[in-house]
């Protein structure tokens, strides 16, 4: 199944999201270089609204006909197809905000923009309830596309306002783990550690409140003790083992 899940771009557990993210970055690019983005925005919203419509119909195909093994490699990359084509309309609505962002920074309207934004994501979100772009589970379209790009804007908002630090001051930590969260989004699931964190926090969080499963401390623990293991990781990674990340390796 791993093997099927690889080949048909359908991708083992979280690794969907970079099939996911590459492809659909080439077909955007792709079609701008062929048309204006008038038309290209406007394919965007046709290829969504195709991915949104198409699921249920195969999903309800797959329920019927998912025991057959060629039905089940037709139906995980057709499931890998439908999400390429929504993923291009978050780009395209990406490109399009991008100029946004060319404006003059005014730290102070960054910041209070951004946590307006991220309020409306929690709100939205929360409303809508669960999604998952994996299974291109969306709810309503129209407050997850809301959630979506307020919480993508708003983010990139107070991480502007922290550009400065993040780079010379105490924040560099942070800025470094961000350069190599590609490797802590593929390794943190299904290299255990994410799992292991929890049972470290379950256990030092235990003294200090009576439900830990259901307190932000857990939360708070499992976090720092996963950043711990992925700082061990990324530099075993950037060292011996770059050219998974695309790097060539210097020779001394």
């Amino acid at each position: 199944m791993d093997i099927l899940q690889t080949f048909t771009l359908y991708g083992i557990s979280v690794l969907w999201f970079l099939p996911a993210l590459f492809f659909s970055e080439i077909l955007f690019i792709a079609l701008m270089k062929k048309i204006k983005i008038a038309a290209t925005t406007v394919l965007s919203v046709v290829f969504a609204g195709l991915s949104i419509g198409l699921n249920p119909i195969l999903e309800a195909a797959n329920a019927q006909y998912g025991a057959s093994i060629p039905f089940a490699i037709f139906h995980l990359f057709a499931v890998a197809v439908l999400r390429i084509l929504f993923c291009m309309l978050l780009l395209n609505i990406g490109f399009l905000l991008n100029r946004l962002l060319n404006y003059r920074s005014f730290l102070s309207l960054d910041f209070v923009t951004g946590i307006c934004l991220i309020c409306v994501t929690c709100y939205a979100s929360s409303y809508n309830g669960i999604t998952d772009l994996h299974f291109l589970v969306f709810g309503n379209i129209l407050l997850y596309l809301s959630a979506a790009v307020c919480g993508s804007l708003g983010v990139i908002l107070l991480c502007r306002c922290l550009e400065n630090i993040s780079q010379n001051g105490s924040l560099r930590g942070l800025s470094w783990l961000g350069k190599n969260s590609l490797i802590v989004m593929v390794t943190h699931l299904d290299f255990y550690v994410l799992y292991v964190a929890e049972i470290g926090g379950l256990h030092f969080s235990k003294p200090i409140i009576a439900q830990p499963s259901h307190d932000a401390v857990l939360s708070l623990l499992s976090l720092f003790f996963v950043m711990i293991a992925e700082v061990v990781i990324i530099n075993i990674v950037n060292r011996f083992f770059p050219f998974l990340m695309g790097i060539k390796k210097e020779h001394s």
